[in-house]
């Protein structure tokens, strides 16, 4: 099954079309994947407080991340990651339930990555696609949110 059918679609293809790069035709993938910008990561807010969330939000933007949508009720977190596709999907650390919300977006849509945001700003919990076990990161600091950001792929 490839990505495309595995989360609902959202990989666009090239059938029968050949990419311009500098003028000319690429000959190959490669060769327009270096040539072609990359796309800004798209991100869904989910259980963040209301001034948490607006502080996120205006980071964010401020970094030239794409915010897909804010807040969705956790119980239709799944149906929400389904229909929205994000790269990323940010959830409150300290909330009971966002671990067990972070496996549902995983199995939602296994290409997206799940950041666990402290409020207090010093540490995050990130589960990388595909990862079997998440990874901290004991600085959670607003750079160091954009860096985790910017390593999509």
């Amino acid at each position: 099954m490839t990505e495309r059918a595995a989360c609902g679609g959202r990989t666009a293809r090239r059938a029968g079309r050949r990419t311009l790069v500098g003028g000319r035709r690429a000959r190959n993938a490669k060769e327009v994947s270096a040539a072609t910008p990359s796309t800004p990561p798209r991100v869904l807010l989910a259980n963040l407080g209301p001034m948490v969330r607006v502080g996120m939000l205006r980071l964010l933007r401020e970094g030239g991340i794409e915010v897909v949508g804010e807040q969705p009720p956790s119980t239709s977190i799944a149906a929400e990651v389904e229909l929205l596709q994000p790269d990323i999907v940010v959830f409150d650390l300290d909330q009971t339930d966002s671990q067990q919300l972070g496996e549902l977006v995983r199995l939602a849509c296994p290409h997206a990555k799940v950041v666990l945001w402290a409020p207090t700003e010093d540490v995050m919990e990130v589960i990388d696609p595909g990862a079997t076990r998440p990874r901290w990161v004991l600085s959670g600091v607003p750079d160091d949110l954009l860096a985790e950001m910017s390593t999509v792929k």
